[in-house]
């Protein structure tokens, strides 16, 4: 059995680095260098735990989808965290390459329909990193491209400048504000002062929807066990 979660979640995060966290022609180059120093910071990280909501709309009139993340997630195959879509929510421990998750009635509903939701809700399952469901699951698992999605599609077209000091968590942190006019986007990235460079924090509001995440303890790997038992998906009828 495959599970095709929605892409609307991808598309949820491509409306984040459509605002471009860099700098365009006539940007202050501290402010640019400072960035760029940020972003290579975060994505060079072995791992990385986030945590926040994201919404997007596919078009003006369309219903607000909502991603909410609370995840470990790391460069090496082993992450945990939940994740939830629309009402419902899944547990989710990805090792070994297979992904385990235990996810709510209302989550198998919208994502697998009602006879899903009467087979598998409140039990674990299991798929491969591979299959539809695990790859649609991992995009939130692997920091890599997960932090890729969000920074690397625009770094031409934004303008920054200085919104001041911060602390996230008791963490000092300069703020950097940016806006991309065709997007009618405008955000704000909170970036550490102390040790690495790495951001701690972003909030971004788009004309396609909104995100606000917080990104803490950086290299610390997750040590998720997999569950007593589970259902594999991949070979479920």
């Amino acid at each position: 059995m495959h599970l095709p979660l929605p892409r609307f979640a991808l598309g949820a995060l491509v409306l984040l680095g459509a605002l471009g966290w860099g700098a365009r022609a006539g940007a202050s180059e501290s402010l640019s260098q400072s960035l760029q120093r940020a972003i290579k910071a975060t994505e060079s990280a072995t791992a990385v735990h986030y945590q926040g909501v994201i919404t997007e709309r596919s078009k003006p009139k369309a219903p607000v989808q909502r991603i909410a993340l609370d995840v470990s997630a790391s460069t090496s195959g082993t992450s945990e965290g939940t994740i939830g879509i629309g009402k419902g929510t899944a547990t989710v421990r990805e090792l070994g390459g297979t992904i385990y998750f235990d996810a709510d009635q209302a989550f198998w509903s919208a994502e697998g329909g009602k006879s899903a939701a009467k087979i598998f809700a409140g039990k674990w399952v299991n798929t491969a990193t591979t299959s539809q469901t695990g790859v649609s699951l991992s995009e939130f698992l692997d920091s890599k491209s997960f932090l890729a999605v969000i920074f690397g599609a625009n770094l031409k077209h934004s303008t920054l400048s200085d919104a001041g000091t911060a602390k996230i968590d008791g963490q000092p942190a300069r703020v950097i504000s940016t806006t991309y006019k065709k997007n009618d986007a405008h955000g704000r990235l909170y970036v550490a002062t102390r040790g690495q460079p790495y951001v701690l924090k972003f909030a971004v509001t788009s004309n396609s929807g909104t995100a606000t995440l917080t990104f803490s303890q950086y290299d610390q790997l997750a040590h998720p066990l997999p569950p007593a038992s589970s259902i594999n998906l991949d070979t479920a009828p």
